[in-house]
């Protein structure tokens, strides 16, 4: 009888690996407590041999991810991804709450982060410790990788952003923050980089911030404007980053656009 049950356990596990395919799969976070779905986008002539820049995207379920995945589908039927694999992960649920679970980062004071207690709200931290310890390693142990590694979001997602760039030990080299909502929290991530600042002088990565002139009303623009001040007279060493407006758009208008840029700068650093 044990015998049988370990050759039927055995089976339906070897059925949840053949049902886990290469473009699109369910993972759960023991950090997050939740479930996440995870599409992959490698080139037409993908080859295992080949070493690959890695690129996670977040919101990879609505527009702004939709968005992305559009132009990377377009450049793939012309062979013309280049070495790149594109990593989208969305959520399963109301994208509304688990945005602001997952991309808000914890309220930073005087050098400690304080933990929310509220379940739904400010809990970036798991998530980030679900990239490092999750998702990223499940990646890399997959494919060849050169260990060059981006992060791309929009909105809540581009202060995730923000919040990768700032961790003393970043997952990423490169940045993609398109009209980041810096003024969560009073402007908390504000504080975050001035404690940063206390205890680095360089930041080895790279940042590209785009927003839409239109977005007064919203403070995304009048936030980025502020942090492209900042980070000028930081001076960070070894530290790269552009700050771009796109003329006449808005929060969601300019996304298309800027999602073809963002490709493009990734296929440069690569």
């Amino acid at each position: 009888m044990k015998i049988l049950l370990l050759l039927l356990t055995t089976y339906l596990l070897s059925c949840n690996l053949l049902k886990e395919d290469d473009t699109k799969f369910n993972i759960y976070s023991k950090q997050v407590k939740d479930s996440f779905e995870i599409t992959i986008i490698k080139p037409k002539n993908y080859n295992s041999s080949t070493k690959y820049q890695i690129s996670y995207f977040l919101d990879a379920n609505i527009n702004s991810g939709k968005a992305l995945i559009k132009h990377i589908n377009n450049l793939n039927e012309q062979n013309q991804l280049g070495n790149n694999i594109f990593v989208g992960i969305g959520h399963i649920g109301d994208f509304h709450v688990l945005r602001r679970r997952d991309f808000l980062p914890p309220i930073y004071n005087n050098g400690n982060e304080q933990i929310s207690n509220d379940k739904n709200y400010g809990h970036a931290d798991a998530f980030y410790l679900f990239l490092k310890n999750g998702l990223i390693p499940k990646i890399e142990n997959k494919y060849n990788t050169n260990g060059n590694r981006s992060i791309i979001g929009h909105s809540f997602g581009g202060l995730f952003a923000y919040y990768s760039l700032l961790k003393e030990n970043r997952l990423f080299n490169n940045h993609f923050a398109l009209s980041p909502s810096l003024w969560v929290d009073d402007n908390n991530i504000f504080e975050r980089e001035t404690y940063f600042k206390q205890t680095n002088s360089s930041i080895d990565a790279y940042l590209y911030m785009a927003t839409g002139t239109l977005e007064f009303l919203n403070f995304v623009l009048p936030t980025s404007r502020k942090m492209n001040s900042i980070l000028k007279e930081r001076n960070y060493q070894n530290f790269k980053f552009e700050h771009i407006e796109k003329q006449f758009a808005n929060h969601n208008s300019h996304v298309p656009l800027t999602m073809e840029e963002v490709v493009a700068k990734i296929k440069q650093l690569q």
